[in-house]
């Protein structure tokens, strides 16, 4: 199929910049080891970018690590039929403050909707990033890009379809304090897109995001968080409650 084909040669070109990247020191060889997470968020709704994309849903994770690479998936569920359902594979190396990776897609308000295999039915994104807090203690400024590169489809001026790139650029600050951590972030695609909804540069992103554990029992906290998004293009707000697991 040539969306696995061209998924399989983007975990490549992965694997490929980590090999640059790495050094056969003792340190990097103890960085090796393969850990595996197991997580799931619950959600009053679940808001992407500033676009919302369905109401209360489950979103469980599994990822694997092995040093500065990360392979894992994630999905969302809502618990009604007509929305969104979601299932994404992704892959990524870092060295220190810099990140490579892809993302795959697959989004469809029903699993009947289309076949997972076919050609068509993924979108691939490539992701870069840079962490300030790795190199400035004091800064903790993240830098995210993000581009569609398989299956963002628009149609030209002669009727033929063609891929749109868009790209999305997304800034984050994390504050954490004693009593609650805050996560803030601004958001942006970058030129015309019909996959994010906007006719030129857009900022359709601006979250702010509490954090707390709340303490049940001597054992058990429970993992509470609280967001609030707008999304100036569509000039529309949402208020998100989650559980993270």
């Amino acid at each position: 199929m040539k969306v696995l084909k061209i998924m399989a040669a983007a975990l490549m070109s992965v694997m490929a910049s980590g090999i640059c990247f790495a050094d056969e020191t003792a340190e990097v060889k103890a960085e090796k080891k393969v850990e595996f997470s197991v997580n799931a968020d619950v959600v009053s709704s679940y808001v992407w970018r500033g676009m919302y994309q369905s109401s209360f849903a489950v979103q469980p994770g599994i990822e694997m690590t092995a040093g500065k690479f990360t392979l894992g998936s994630w999905g969302s569920a809502s618990f009604r039929d007509e929305e969104t359902r979601e299932l994404d594979f992704y892959a990524s190396f870092q060295a220190k403050a810099f990140s490579i990776g892809v993302t795959d897609y697959f989004c469809t308000p029903s699993w009947d909707d289309h076949s997972y295999f076919a050609d068509n039915s993924h979108v691939l994104e490539a992701n870069l990033g840079w962490d300030f807090g790795e190199c400035c203690d004091k800064f903790a400024l993240t830098i995210a890009a993000n581009i569609n590169f398989l299956n963002d489809k628009k149609v030209g001026d002669e009727g033929e379809e063609k891929e749109e790139f868009s790209t999305y650029i997304e800034l984050g600050y994390p504050v954490e304090s004693s009593f609650v951590n805050w996560d803030f972030t601004l958001g942006a695609c970058v030129n015309e897109s019909a996959f994010y909804g906007v006719d030129k540069f857009g900022v359709i992103n601006i979250g702010v995001k509490a954090s707390k554990d709340i303490e049940i029992t001597d054992r058990f906290k429970l993992p509470l968080y609280a967001q609030m998004i707008l999304n100036p293009r569509t000039e529309r707000a949402h208020l998100v409650v989650g559980l993270s697991f």
